[in-house]
């Protein structure tokens, strides 16, 4: 079917941009014409009153009908009301498919797709029903039936198994009806394997599918008796591989509290699915303990805990330096640390001060920021006995030039699900910062400040505090930043007690979300860093992309 005739057909069709791509339906001796437009609203209308053509026809043929069929096209586009999110999802997918050996986006590659849309009989409940995708798995050599939807939703899961018993119950027609519509699905778009295809065994793998909330298509393969068996995702390489037993979501803790339960698991699931390596022990390095959120030694040590090749470069050079507070076996090995989110957020900044100055003036603004001199990790200022006298360092420090000249800095805590440290710290070193005229606290709030809830929030903030004011301080003005994540309200609180004890017009200690740091480097990075920024929301923010698995935990 791959003639020279048929090419200049698929080109014909696909070089129109109203039409905007197609898929070609093996349908009863004959193709149909389904449109695959990328900014349709709800694309996988047939091309034409008559979507069809005949197998063989040339583009001479075809191309009479051309206006006809546009002109349809044109008029149902016109008429539909509302956009349908999942038709352009599955439009998607089979775009990129026959593109690439007609290999699924986010599945193993040994699926490969061969029909949308396939309709089933009637049923009394339902009526008329439809699968979404059917693919080959060419290694098992049997049938995979694909449920989509646009966004995470449980209700794919009977959905997909209800298709998966309409199959098995017509398996003797339709095995091999679908042998000849994989292998005619092989020759129109050159695939070997599925033009080779002599038999398919009755086994049918039901799987849903969606995106996540930065467009990563996620694959679950399900099991009648646990619903969720095996979750599919892009590994670290970028390429797409099956599934493993050896890399389950990987034991949890029991005495978690519910946000950090539920990031364990997110983190967990993430190894499985996106990294695709198995667990490893922890949370120490003598540690014999499996959990889900710990990587090997050796997939540690090749930088698996970090998003980008500049933040596990720049953790490198950190940990070279044998200073300070860093942690190399939790920096490497322990995805649920907030040390690694500090590298993975701020490393590649620190690689570039042209990224690291837009980045700053996109949080604080260009009349405050000019350029970015320098970004330290592990932090505290020498000798610290002219500050605290004690071991307080700032997860980052970044230090910059302002509009007049002067410099600034940001002292910088991340926290991703540590609790704030429960250990009472106060001295004679803190209260000549504490009691200072223009410290940030009020007299009648300092008694208040060594409580064990904020106490190691004050401390940063003291830092940031005592390297301001201090005698020979370069600085002109000194923020302290936390940066947590968005869903961890017992934080929430603590920051919203703290603010209570500074004075109402002190601007010194500023809270920042992770997704609104994010949101706002989005806007002001250039396309490049979009994979960088993509992988930070699919790692730490969209745990949206978990729920499934995380609903059908055992």
């Amino acid at each position: 079917m791959l003639t020279p005739e048929f090419r200049q057909v698929k080109h014909l069709f696909e070089s129109i941009p109203e039409i905007g791509g197609v898929y070609f339906r093996p349908t009863d001796g004959r193709i149909t014409v389904v449109d695959l437009h990328p900014h349709s609203p709800k694309p996988r209308i047939g091309v034409g009153r008559d979507p069809y053509i005949r197998c063989g026809a040339t583009s001479s043929e075809v191309s009479d009908s051309l206006d006809e069929r546009i002109a349809y096209l044109r008029d149902v586009r016109a008429r539909q009301l509302q956009p349908s999110r999942e038709n352009q999802f599955e439009a998607r997918l089979i775009r990129e498919a026959q593109c690439n050996h007609l290999c699924i986006p986010g599945c193993p590659n040994r699926l490969r797709f061969v029909f949308s849309q396939w309709r089933m009989g009637l049923t009394p409940d339902v009526g008329q029903r439809f699968t979404d995708l059917v693919a080959v798995d060419i290694e098992r050599r049997c049938l995979a039936i694909i449920e989509l939807k646009a966004e995470p939703d449980n209700s794919a899961f009977p959905q997909v198994q209800s298709y998966v018993e309409y199959f098995k119950n017509h398996w003797n027609e339709l095995g091999p009806l679908f042998v000849k519509i994989a292998q005619v699905m092989g020759e129109l778009y050159g695939c070997r394997d599925l033009a080779s295809l002599s038999c398919l065994t009755g086994n049918i793998v039901p799987i849903v599918g969606w995106p996540t909330s930065i467009g990563t298509p996620v694959f679950t393969e399900v099991n009648r008796e646990t619903s969720c068996e095996h979750c599919y995702g892009v590994s670290a390489s970028g390429t797409q591989e099956s599934p493993q037993d050896s890399t389950d979501i990987g034991p949890q803790c029991r005495s978690d509290s519910p946000f950090t339960a539920r990031m364990r698991f997110h983190q967990s699931w993430y190894r499985s699915t996106v990294l695709r390596v198995p667990c490893g022990t922890g949370p120490n390095k003598d540690s014999t303990s499996r959990y889900g959120n710990m990587l090997t030694t050796g997939d540690g040590e090749r930088g698996l805990n970090f998003v980008s090749p500049e933040a596990f470069a720049a953790a490198n050079r950190r940990m070279a330096e044998h200073t300070g507070a860093v942690e190399p076996f939790r920096l490497l090995h322990n995805m649920l640390s907030s040390m690694p989110m500090c590298f993975n957020l701020f490393g590649p900044l620190a690689e570039d001060m042209g990224l690291a100055t837009a980045g700053l003036q996109a949080l604080l603004g260009k009349d405050e920021v000019r350029r970015v001199r320098e970004l330290a990790f592990e932090y505290a200022p020498y000798p610290k006995s002219e500050y605290l006298n004690d071991g307080t360092a700032f997860d980052a420090l970044i230090s910059y030039e302002r509009p007049d000249g002067s410099l600034g800095f940001l002292g910088i805590e991340t926290k991703l699900t540590e609790p704030f440290s429960q250990r009472h710290y106060d001295s004679c070193d803190y209260r000549r910062w504490v009691e200072r005229q223009d410290s940030p606290w009020p007299r009648d709030s300092w008694s208040q400040l060594d409580h064990i809830d904020y106490n190691q929030l004050w401390r940063g903030h003291l830092l940031a505090t005592a390297m301001t004011h201090h005698p020979r301080s370069p600085y002109s003005a000194g923020l302290f930043v936390l940066v947590r994540h968005p869903g961890d309200a017992q934080c929430a609180q603590v920051v919203d007690a703290y603010k209570k004890l500074l004075k109402p017009q002190d601007h010194s200690f500023v809270d920042l979300t992770l997704d609104s740091v994010v949101d706002a480097w989005e806007r002001a990075f250039p396309v490049r860093c979009s994979d960088w920024l993509d992988n930070i929301k699919l790692r730490y923010v969209d745990l949206a992309s978990s729920d499934v698995s995380w609903l059908h935990r055992h």
